[in-house]
């Protein structure tokens, strides 16, 4: 570009001076014009000052020989340990009697936005430059350690010293489970691109051993693209690269298993549109099914309440009722960081109630790359698996079957008969049943649930506690059988937990056959959901107004002709 004013001419002209890896943030020219000074992160994701020449070059790093605090400092060496004293990793908050939150010097940190507290993931030792005063480190390993603090005065010139001690109440490799969490993201909107790597180190942190990223769509940025159907194992944890496909107004959706992306990423009223509107999530159901990947339904219902007392607020996801209907087998995320694993129980109620094995899915939905977010594994999936056929793709298994429980917290063990466990199969009539509940929380509501009907309410747990429950219930003719557990209050702060309301339900065990039906609780439950698809319908109908979506309304058609014949 040439401006021309009077006697002057100005020429100026753009090139790239870095290739945006990592990310070059906050530039400013030096005072000669010669420079331009930017920040970026290094390998531990730590912001460093650098330096490159206006006319391009090598970026070069400023160099800090000292750093004034402003005010006297000291040392700080925290350690973490298990009972027997073998170093572990865990999620660590420091923060001075004023307030002052540390960072770490060799981690991200992060920042969890239901407490305020700011935190990262130390392993095994570490060794902080603090400025005096008193402070306070705590520290938990996932949603069965208590949490464990101390408090330290840091003095002037002195090394200061804390050494924690972590120990779950509950050991899900030796009750038989592993852990998963099937929804998060490596990339967003943060600084800086997590791998797989730095989702390993937070999985050891608390105490989690397999989770699912997804890559996934901003518009037209097909975020982490390159890796989808990657897996990464370090010392026996795992990280599998799933896709999530985010159609918006018809409803979000993840793929997990799937080796290749599935195409569009997105398309729907009020998003950018690629060529023929007339697409459908049926399309995704029916690609999942070809493919031998799994669908779920993530992050589905936000309210606490039954979103069946209320369904033109439209709280269920377009296509996720015909989906249901007509899909063979998907899943749905029972508990998310984002959602009501109350709201989301409700629906999954009215769908097994049909005879669909719909899976109970989890996953936290967080971002390995942003400040601010809750931990990993806030919402998990603990599955029945012995630890010598740990992979993904059993894992996986497992969880469609339904081998287990998911959870914002507590430990829910269940079992009726004669040791039948969730996924499992039991005969009708008298059945014993026992179960188990241990969590870190207070938990005062104890439920078990027959087709979707409370018959039997217990007394909860404080926080810390075990407690045994054994009953006899009658079964009916066919249908289902499960136990749930929850605060019935949102609380500010459930650490070790990040999710407001501690919640665990584990999965069903069928009665007589894997899909059997209650013959009234069948015919209600279809009631229901003809009524979900015709509000689903008619808001389709308002958002596309004068475009045709033969493919989504015949969808829509299939499904509801099915459950007409339910209620006949």
């Amino acid at each position: 570009m040439r401006i021309i004013s009077g006697q002057w001419t100005l020429t100026t002209a753009k090139h790239r001076l870095t290739n945006g890896d990592p990310f070059a943030l906050t530039p400013a020219f030096s005072a000669d014009g010669n420079q331009v000074y930017f920040a970026e992160l290094d390998e531990y994701r730590q912001f460093r000052l650098m330096h490159i020449s206006t006319y391009g070059g090598s970026a070069e790093e400023v160099k800090i020989s000292n750093w004034d605090l402003g005010e006297e400092s000291g040392k700080l060496k925290v350690n973490l340990a298990n009972a027997v004293g073998n170093k572990v990793t865990a999620r660590v908050s420091i923060v001075r009697e004023d307030g002052l939150p540390v960072a770490s010097h060799e981690d991200a940190t992060y920042f969890d936005p239901q407490t305020g507290r700011y935190y990262f993931y130390l392993k095994g030792e570490s060794q902080f430059d603090l400025p005096v005063g008193k402070y306070t480190v705590t520290a938990v390993r996932g949603p069965m350690t208590p949490v464990v603090e101390s408090t330290v005065l840091v003095n002037k010139d002195n090394i200061s010293e804390v050494s924690l001690s972590l120990e779950p109440i509950w050991d899900a490799g030796a009750e038989g489970y592993v852990s998963a969490d099937h929804h998060v993201h490596l990339n967003g909107d943060g600084h800086y691109r997590a791998d797989h790597k730095d989702a390993i180190r937070a999985m050891e942190g608390e105490d989690l051993n397999l989770l699912a990223p997804m890559s996934w769509n901003r518009w037209e940025r097909r975020i982490d693209e390159a890796i989808v159907g990657r897996e990464t194992v370090v010392d026996g944890r795992i990280v599998t690269q799933g896709q999530e496909i985010r159609s918006h107004f018809h409803g979000h959706v993840s793929l997990l298993g799937v080796e290749e992306p599935y195409t569009p990423w997105f398309w729907g009223p009020n998003n950018p549109t690629l060529g023929d509107p007339n697409r459908s999530n049926g399309e995704v159901v029916e690609y999942a099914q070809n493919s031998g990947a799994f669908l779920t339904y993530v992050h589905p219902i936000s309210n606490d309440s039954d979103p069946f007392e209320n369904l033109q607020k439209n709280p269920i996801p377009l296509e996720l009722v015909s989906d249901a209907v007509l899909g063979e087998l998907i899943g749905l995320e029972m508990v998310c960081a984002w959602t009501s694993p109350l709201g989301n129980s409700e629906l999954w109620y009215r769908l097994l109630n049909i005879g669909r094995p719909v899976a109970a899915m989890s996953g936290t939905d967080m971002w390995v790359d942003f400040h601010r977010t809750m931990a990993v594994g806030t919402g998990r999936n603990y599955v029945q698996l012995d630890e010598e056929n740990f992979t993904a793709d059993a894992v996986l298994e497992a969880a469609r079957a339904g081998r287990g429980f998911v959870t914002t917290g507590p430990a829910l063990m269940f079992q009726v008969g004669e040791g039948a466990r969730p996924g499992d199969v039991v005969s009708s009539g008298s059945q014993n049943w026992q179960a188990t509940l241990v969590g870190t929380n207070d938990i005062d509501v104890v439920e078990l649930v027959v087709n979707g009907v409370v018959v039997k309410k217990l007394t909860g747990i404080k926080a810390g506690e075990t407690r045994q429950y054994k009953g006899n219930v009658n079964l009916p003719v066919g249908g289902w059988v499960s136990i749930r557990a929850y605060a019935s209050e949102l609380r500010e702060d459930n650490w070790p937990t990040m999710h407001a309301r501690p919640f665990a339900h584990s999965s069903p065990i069928w009665i007589e056959s894997v899909g059997s039906t209650d013959a009234q609780a069948r015919k209600k439950a279809a009631l229901d959901l003809i009524q979900a698809i015709e509000t689903a319908e008619r808001k389709a109908r308002a958002a596309y107004e004068d475009i045709k979506m033969p493919l989504m309304m015949s969808r829509f058609n299939e499904a509801r002709n099915l459950l007409r014949e339910i209620v006949k």
